[in-house]
């Protein structure tokens, strides 16, 4: 069985269990993610729409490449007649940070 990590507490305060409302802090994400890597979780779920998970990934893999982590990202509607053109132009205006590279993302929409 495969498992992925789902991010979205690592970009907005959002759960049940979140009293604190706040996001998950920087420095709690690393430690998250290297035991997640550490125990076998190499796939990470996230989405625009999770606040700044995708920005706080990027850079946190940039800083540590050894974290090769398969990122799932899910795009708003793309509304370009040429599809492919118009996720080509949503992956370049929003993957903010290079870490996250086109080889290692999986857009589902």
């Amino acid at each position: 069985m495969k498992l992925a990590l789902g991010t979205v507490q690592f970009g907005l305060p959002y759960g049940i269990t979140n009293r604190a409302n706040a996001r998950v802090s920087d420095g709690q994400i690393e430690k998250i993610l290297s035991y997640a890597y550490s125990k076998g979780i190499h796939t990470l779920d996230t989405a625009s729409e999770y606040g700044v998970s995708e920005t706080i990934l990027g850079k946190i893999i940039e800083t540590q490449p050894s974290l090769e982590f398969s990122i799932i990202t899910k795009t708003p509607r793309i509304q370009e007649k040429k599809y492919y053109l118009g996720m080509l132009c949503w992956l370049r205006k929003n993957l903010p940070n290079p870490a996250l590279t086109y080889s290692k993302t999986i857009c589902m929409v």
